[in-house]
């Protein structure tokens, strides 16, 4: 279940409820830039007031070796019910490398979360970047408990809950002096799933079981995004395959393809269009818990499930005044399914509206509050940087 507990880890992260792997490249400025006197502002008393606007900004706490962002999000993710999470993220600034270029900061954080529905859990995570840039790891442990709803093809939800401890680790290395980065992960996991008071259908694989994850991923990715948090130009581009295997400690033989890309562009000084482009695919004996899912602001996290998924969104960012924007977005997403020779399709829209307000003017850090619907459903998220965050 890899894919889904990094979608609800790092949204608790960031704010938000829909991304999949997290990866690192070196876009020119993307990392935190510490101010040019690093000394003197570190031993001096730390403002929150921007000397330039007279604005509340946390660029120089940022920029402090001990700065953190305390996270506290509260949920409402349709899936799991009203709740909170509170989560602590520690950023270390790195120096410019080499060649010029920022480095991204490492960044590390812990949290645990819960809501009406019994869901809940803990969770650490550490982002590092060495070598010059040249080299970016990541690592996640998370123990959680979820009560979901499965939708296979009757289109019925069947409540069912899902215990998890898994750790996830991934490295890649920059290819010479390129914006392309390429690396291996491995995933291992524990789950248990009981289906409520029901016989799961035959499509829910593995359902009322207790089965194993163990995941060989490769990895490739291009980053040119001008900053990691709130991008205003610049593409990302990821691509993923894994395969599980009993020979890597898996229970079952399956494998995984996801591809994911990032578009931002300024139309005029205050307008920045943004574009998400998603397709996952699954292949073999796939637990039910692993097969992909639509990511979209206002839709259910596994609500739209299946074999084969794409989906795509698009937001306009507005720039009103000083620090303050406006943002408006709209997405769509399709999932394919057979088993047993009989096909199904999904299909499913989203969109709404939100706030930015630059909460760090050095860093380009934007945080904010989006409203968002889909076909039945609704949901306020917390932003921490952008919807799209990829560190």
């Amino acid at each position: 279940m890899p894919f889904f507990f990094k979608s609800v880890i790092f949204s608790l992260l960031f704010a938000t409820f829909s991304l999949p792997p997290l990866r690192a490249g070196e876009a020119e400025g993307a990392g935190l830039q510490l101010p040019e006197d690093t000394g003197q502002k570190k031993k001096r008393k730390i403002e929150f007031i921007d000397p330039e606007d007279g604005c509340f900004d946390i660029s120089q706490f940022l920029a402090d070796p001990l700065g953190f962002v305390p996270v506290i999000v509260p949920i409402t993710e349709p899936s799991v019910g009203a709740g909170a999470a509170l989560s602590l993220v520690f950023i270390d600034t790195n120096e410019k490398s080499s060649e010029g270029h920022g480095i991204k900061p490492n960044i590390t954080a812990v949290g645990g979360f819960g809501t009406q529905n019994g869901t809940e859990g803990y969770f650490g995570m550490h982002s590092g970047h060495w070598l010059d840039g040249k080299l970016d790891t990541l690592i996640v442990l998370a123990d959680m408990t979820a009560n979901l709803d499965f939708f296979g093809a009757s289109g019925r939800g069947l409540r069912y809950t899902m215990d998890t401890q898994i750790l996830m680790t991934e490295a890649l290395y920059r290819i010479g002096h390129s914006r392309s980065m390429v690396g291996l992960g491995y995933t291992y996991g524990e789950m248990a799933s009981h289906f409520k008071h029901i016989t799961p259908p035959p499509e829910a694989t593995f359902g009322n079981a207790t089965s194993k994850l163990g995941g060989l991923s490769f990895i490739y990715n291009y980053d040119t995004r001008d900053n990691m948090f709130t991008p205003n130009r610049g593409v990302m581009a990821d691509v993923t395959a894994i395969f599980h295997d009993p020979v890597l400690g898996a229970t079952s033989t399956y494998q995984r393809v996801n591809i994911d890309t990032f578009f931002f562009r300024p139309l005029n000084p205050n307008l920045v269009f943004g574009l998400r482009a998603s397709a996952q695919l699954s292949f073999g004996d796939v637990p039910f818990y692993q097969r992909p899912f639509v990511q979209l602001r206002g839709v259910p996290v596994m609500r739209y499930q299946g074999e084969h998924v794409g989906f795509a969104e698009a937001e306009l960012r507005w720039k009103i005044m000083n620090r303050i924007s406006l943002v408006g977005f709209a997405g769509g997403g399709v999932t394919s399914s057979s088993y047993n020779d009989v096909s199904w399709h999904n299909n499913v829209v989203s969109g709404g509206v939100g706030v930015r307000y630059e909460l760090a003017r050095e860093q380009k850090l934007h945080m904010g509050l989006d409203v968002a619907f889909s076909e039945g459903d609704s949901a306020i998220y917390v932003v921490f940087g952008s919807a799209w965050i990829r560190p």
